[in-house]
């Protein structure tokens, strides 16, 4: 269907004059626009709901692994002696600014001597 409105506005187009071809442009190009806005705009919301969640949820995380490590008398310093991950990384874990890795979880998991879950659990805060 789509193509044969192509068409059909392609033979129209070469048979008008240019004022004319120059509206046809405009026209098309703002339907263009318009479907590619909306249809990313869609996207965009769900990548949005998905991305505020998941900032939410490395908050927590930093949340919990701060008050874990300040619970067992730690400085970030000592973290980082203890599990090699660096005062800047730990620091930006805490505030929830950097991604983190399972194998990550696992070190601090190691040197706070707790089971991996307690950086999960809600009822640890």
């Amino acid at each position: 269907m789509l193509q044969m409105i192509l068409y059909e506005v392609s033979q129209i187009y070469m048979l008008e004059s240019y004022p004319l071809r120059i509206k046809i442009r405009q026209f098309f190009k703002c339907v263009i626009y318009h479907t590619l806005f909306f249809t990313t705009f869609t996207d965009i919301v769900h990548v949005n709901k998905e991305e505020k969640i998941y900032n939410e949820e490395l908050k927590k995380f930093g949340v919990r692994l701060r008050k874990i490590r300040k619970r067992n008398n730690l400085t970030q310093l000592d973290l980082d002696i203890r599990t090699g991950i660096q005062r800047s990384e730990i620091s930006r874990i805490e505030n929830g600014l950097r991604n983190i890795e399972f194998y990550t979880i696992v070190k601090l998991s190691l040197a706070l001597d707790i089971p991996i879950s307690d950086f999960f659990a809600d009822n640890q805060i």
